[in-house]
């Protein structure tokens, strides 16, 4: 909101002296890593790791550590439908329910364990972060309950693995697309996968 608010008195200030009109930043996506990105705009910025879809290649499943704050004062709800990921070929592959995941991962707990040893540190990329709300939209069967929002204020990261199942069977190697999509953010980061 602060950069927006910037762009804006800039933009009123140019006009009343007789300049063009500022624009409001363009989205930026940048690499972290070889398994790590980053995309950030006026209203968010997400930070994801896909290192585990990286040593398990042409699995079934793959998920994404995924990080995701608001970078105004604002407030974001971020629902189940709003994130999907797109294959190299343009398909949409939606986030996978908790009902399909249990009963086509069994051994989710394994999966996880195995993943906790390659997760990327990611929270020092969000300085100024206070409160912390995890993505419930999966657990392990039988442990949480789940839920098909999360809902973040100012300075509240939201964080979590986020599930899709392959249509065909297995993610061929190529570039992919991490979609969340609704009337308050657009965000698409793009990362290479094999």
């Amino acid at each position: 909101m602060k950069r927006l608010m910037e762009a804006v008195v800039l933009g009123a200030a140019l006009v009343a002296a007789g300049g063009a009109v500022a624009e409001i930043p363009a989205p930026t996506v940048k690499s972290l890593g070889h398994t790590l990105a980053e995309y950030r705009d006026s209203r968010v910025q997400v930070v994801a790791s896909w290192r585990w879809a990286e040593a398990h290649p042409r699995s079934r499943w793959i998920f994404l550590d995924t990080w995701v704050s608001p970078t105004s004062n604002g407030s974001l709800e971020i629902n189940r439908e709003d994130i999907s990921l797109e294959t190299p070929d343009g398909q949409r592959v939606d986030l996978a329910s908790q009902g399909r995941l249990a009963e086509n991962l069994p051994d989710l707990r394994m999966v996880l364990m195995q993943a906790r040893v390659l997760h990327d540190p990611i929270a020092p990329y969000f300085p100024g972060v206070r409160y912390f709300e995890a993505f419930r939209f999966f657990t392990v069967p039988g442990r949480h309950v789940t839920f098909d929002s999360v809902g973040l204020g100012p300075m509240t990261l939201a964080y979590g693995d986020l599930f899709f199942e392959s249509p065909t069977g297995s993610f061929a190697p190529g570039v992919y697309t991490l979609v969340i999509r609704n009337r308050n953010v657009n965000v698409r980061l793009p990362f290479a996968l094999g």
